[in-house]
Formats: structure tokens, C-alpha cells, sequence
């Protein structure tokens, strides 16, 4: 696990710690693909991938495909540019290529039983908007404190998440209360105490990265560590990024609330700074 608190960069944006707290800086790029460009490509790429599901274009910024079970995929177009836009055709259509894997991924029925993936899953936090619309499931979850934001459970392969959903658990007969507490099982080895205790011991902000798809995961994790009186102001713009500055005072709150809109990857979350503490977490 590597620990960036001086310099991280992903997707556009650059975050730069400096003494005097997070600069925001951000490279501009010509020639990029627009929005609109993205979902056509998009549309008939997902149309050869799935030529015998009906997919439906009638609400702008989402493409809907139709499940072989009666649900519907949705993908959210938004979600996908920031990944998409900086390459060219042949780099965007892998970008395509990975929501196609990831689409069929939710409908085919696995092979492995869920009781046989309990070692890989892993808790992961989204919004609670996100729970309502992926794939036209519904998503097993928690509520996280007195936030919008939730806790889904994956299943972890090679860097893929796969979202576990209320119908596979109760077709699986695996019981909530299994999947809950084999993922925090499996989370806690994502923060050691050594880490926690870097982190809190500084007076700056700390960027949190493990070069995987868990760094809002280590949010749940570094929750369980704190003492009273512990105060963390974090910010969770994405799935990527984590953001952690203990101890904070007017001027950090500030500055959370800028970096709090500024994700580093497509994979929203939450715009607004949150205050974590060992009695829980809300919105700051």
C-alpha cells in the first residue's frame, strides 16, 4: 500500500499538498471527446455487445438495456466520460468494453456459489442514489451514520467489483448478517493500526491511496480505529479517492468543502465534507 500526502494525481485533477493545505490544480486537455460523442459510441457499442436486449435512449444521460429477467441495466453516461474522454476512439472503446463486461457480469447467473466468494467480499460506499438505479437491482445495503451515502457489498475479482444484490443473496441462502461481517472481516486488512495512527498524528490533510478500488472502503475501517474526542474531516468526492484531515479546524473545513467537489475519477460519491467521529459520521 503506498501513502501519497504530498502529491496525487488521477483523472484531471491534481491535488497538491502544500504547507498552507490543498491547492487545487487543474490540466486542461485539448481535443477531448465530448459528452455526447461518448454516449452514441456508447449506445452502439452496448448495441453489437447485446443485439437481442431492447435498449432504450429516451431519458438523456442514461442508456437503459433491458435483463433477460425483466430488470434493466442502467448506465449513467456521466459516470463514464471521465474515464472515456481523454482517449482516443481505440482507448474509449476499451473504456466501452469494460462497462460491457461489467453489464454482463450482473446478468449471467456465476458459476460460484456466493458461500465460496465470502473470502473476496468486500464492503463498498456509494450514494444512495446508486443503490436505486445499478442495474436494475436491488442492491443488498446499510445506511452509513446520518449521511445520503450507503454501504453496498462486492465481490472482488483481479480489480472488478461485483455488486451483490437482495435477489442473489436470498437466492443463494447466504444470510445478511454472513456477507456483513465476512466483508468487514476482509476490510480490515486494507488500514493497520500503524497507518490509522500516521494519519491522525498529522496536522495536514492526508490523501489515503492503496492503488485499488477500495480507498472509500478504508473510510469504514479508519471509523472503527477512532477514540472519543477524535475528530476527522474527510471527503469522499469518489470511489477512488479519500481525503482525511484530522483535528480540523475552520480553515481545514474550508478547504474540504473545495476538494470535496473535485473527484479524481468518474465514480461519484459525495460532494460535501463529512465529520467523522467515533460516535458516528454526518454531513459537516
Amino acid at each position: 500500500m503506498t501513502w501519497r500526502m504530498l502529491i496525487a494525481i488521477g483523472g484531471v485533477v491534481a491535488f497538491l499538498l502544500a504547507a498552507g493545505g490543498v491547492y487545487l490544480l487543474v490540466k486542461r486537455a485539448s481535443g477531448l471527446a465530448t459528452e455526447e460523442v461518448i454516449e452514441k459510441e456508447l449506445a452502439e457499442y452496448l448495441a453489437r455487445e447485446f443485439p437481442s436486449l431492447e435498449m432504450d435512449r429516451s431519458h438523456p444521460g442514461d442508456i437503459r438495456i433491458a435483463t433477460p429477467e425483466g430488470g434493466r441495466a442502467i448506465v449513467a453516461v456521466q459516470n463514464i466520460v471521465g474515464d472515456a474522454r481523454e482517449h482516443d476512439l481505440d482507448g474509449r472503446q476499451r473504456v466501452y468494453g469494460s462497462v460491457a463486461r461489467a453489464i454482463r457480469s450482473a446478468i449471467t447467473p456465476s458459476a460460484v456459489p456466493l458461500a465460496m466468494k465470502l473470502g473476496r467480499v468486500f464492503p463498498q460506499v456509494v450514494h444512495k442514489e446508486f443503490t436505486e438505479s445499478v442495474l436494475g437491482r436491488a442492491l443488498l445495503s446499510v445506511p452509513l451514520g446520518e449521511t445520503p451515502l450507503r454501504v453496498c457489498y462486492v465481490v472482488e475479482d483481479k480489480g472488478q467489483v461485483e455488486f451483490i444484490s437482495k435477489p442473489d443473496q436470498a437466492k443463494e441462502r447466504v444470510s445478511e448478517a454472513d456477507i456483513i461481517a465476512a466483508a468487514r472481516d476482509n476490510a480490515k486488512a486494507l488500514v493497520s493500526i500503524e497507518q490509522f495512527e500516521k494519519i491522525t498524528r498529522s496536522s495536514k490533510a492526508n490523501i489515503v491511496d492503496g492503488d485499488d478500488v477500495f480507498n472509500a472502503t478504508r473510510l469504514l475501517v479508519i471509523m472503527e480505529y477512532l477514540k472519543p474526542g477524535q475528530v476527522l474531516a474527510v471527503a469522499l468526492p469518489d470511489r477512488d479517492t479519500l481525503v482525511i484531515w484530522p483535528n480540523p479546524d475552520a480553515a481545514a473545513w474550508l478547504t474540504m468543502e473545495k476538494v470535496a467537489k473535485k473527484p479524481f475519477s468518474s465514480r461519484l460519491i459525495f460532494d460535501r465534507p463529512l465529520r467523522v467521529t467515533s460516535q458516528g459520521i454526518e454531513v459537516h
